[in-house]
């Protein structure tokens, strides 16, 4: 049992407790989908090296790797904010990284109610997240079907590809 020693109590400690779970099922969410973006761009760096080096390959094909990269670019900056412009002194929009640093942050070792703030932060964070989602969905889709022309085309294996390998 807690002693009763809180100054700014929450009226419902049930709702302070989901709203944290709130906070921490995103911050998984939004790790787990960094981690993904890693894989991604990791993928399209070994796609683009065999494009360059291999002779049979489409032109067109750099092209939609660029795109793909520079999505990739545009959701990190999403997620973390727009470092570059960060270190040079300029305001950014805060990524969705900080809106959950921030409402975490607030609730840590606190048993009071969740600030305003703390909530806006958390519903902004959420709903860019899921924007963020749909465009690394369409990359997913667009990565997907460039994989199926390297492997009719008889491309060079790249890692991720599965086990259709050049035939000999």
């Amino acid at each position: 049992k807690l002693l009763d020693n809180r100054t700014l109590q929450a009226a419902d400690l049930q709702a302070l407790s989901d709203f944290q779970n709130e906070i921490e099922e995103l911050s998984r969410q939004v790790a787990g989908t960094q981690k993904q973006i890693g894989e991604i761009s990791n993928k399209l760096k070994y796609i683009n090296k065999a494009i360059v080096e291999y002779p049979n390959a489409k032109l067109d094909w750099l092209q939609r790797v660029k795109d793909m990269e520079t999505a990739l670019y545009d959701i990190n900056v999403a997620f973390n904010g727009d470092e570059i412009r960060q270190a040079n002194q300029f305001e950014t929009y805060p990524g969705i990284n900080y809106r959950l640093g921030v409402a975490a942050y607030s609730t840590w070792n606190s048993f009071a109610e969740p600030t305003k703030t703390a909530k806006m932060n958390l519903q902004i964070a959420k709903e860019d997240y899921e924007t963020e989602i749909v465009q690394i969905q369409l990359i997913l889709k667009n990565l997907d079907i460039l994989e199926k022309e390297f492997n009719d085309a008889d491309m060079p294996y790249t890692p991720g590809r599965g086990n259709n390998w050049k035939k000999n």
